[in-house]
């Protein structure tokens, strides 16, 4: 069976033989088009996955912030509890562009923390 039938008919022993490929050194032999693509889409996953729970983080300190409610602005209003909810997305985002991009999500979630 071809590396391209074996990516669409079994996509996990297409997994486990290209990494076996690619841990012994013999990249050439393993289906790099496919391998490409995958990353390419995981990236992109990562990157939407990101920005969605940015944005709910954003809303989230948007209505604490002008909400009336007492009992929910002491829950949340900690900015330690919001430090905690915020440091895995701030250092992914720090990370995650090497352009002026990165600078404009990650002083989001700092206004959001302090």
């Amino acid at each position: 069976m071809t590396p391209a039938d074996l990516y669409e008919n079994d996509f996990y022993e297409w997994t486990v033989r290209n990494v076996s490929l690619l841990r012994s050194g013999r990249a050439s032999e393993a289906d790099l088009a496919h391998i490409a693509e995958e990353i390419e889409d995981m990236g992109k996953r990562e990157r939407r996955e990101l920005l969605h729970r940015l944005s709910i983080l954003i809303a989230h300190g948007s209505r604490l912030g002008f909400s009336d409610i007492s009992l929910a602005r002491s829950s949340w209003s900690s900015k330690a509890n919001i430090a905690l909810l915020a440091s895995p997305i701030s250092s992914s985002v720090i990370g995650a562009e090497s352009n002026g991009s990165s600078r404009v999500l990650r002083w989001m979630v700092c206004s959001l923390i302090f």
